[in-house]
């Protein structure tokens, strides 16, 4: 169990820090849009052998999805209608600036609303001490990268 996490750990923060610095070197050559649709596209290049490979699973995948109650598709509509706007807002502000800079004040102002959703959307417990530490990280990003 604790080697599966580390392994994920890992990927998320590989995942969620070369791949930036990436699309803004990309942006050197091509608009935000033609970024975004490549990698789409390849990314359904990688997606659509997996589905054809496990066919059987995707069938039942597919019968599993009429039953899901209604809300849980809303979240799948929600999270597929977010992603467009979420790279174009972060491949264009790479073309402005430093991606060091960018993103630790993305990520720390995000946990306030992390907080936010996670209590007054889906009640969940939120202690004073967890409170302190998001401000105590928030502001020492902040000011790390205060010009």
């Amino acid at each position: 169990m604790l080697s599966n996490n580390i392994l994920y750990y890992s990927t998320l923060m590989f995942g969620w820090t070369i791949p930036f610095f990436l699309y803004k070197e990309l942006t050197n050559y091509f608009t935000v849009n033609e970024i975004i649709v490549t990698v789409q596209l390849l990314l359904m290049c990688f997606l659509l052998p997996i589905l054809i490979y496990n066919y059987s699973y995707t069938i039942s995948f597919i019968k599993r999805i009429k039953l899901v109650p209604r809300k849980y598709l809303v979240y799948f509509i929600i999270i597929s209608a977010t992603i467009f706007p979420i790279k174009y807002a972060f491949i264009s502000l790479f073309k402005s600036d430093n991606v060091s800079l960018i993103l630790p004040k993305i990520r720390a102002f995000g946990a306030f609303f992390l907080i936010f959703f996670s209590y007054f959307v889906f009640n969940e417990k939120i202690t004073i001490l967890k409170c302190i530490g998001i401000l105590l990280i928030t502001l020492g990003i902040y000011t790390i990268h205060y010009k």
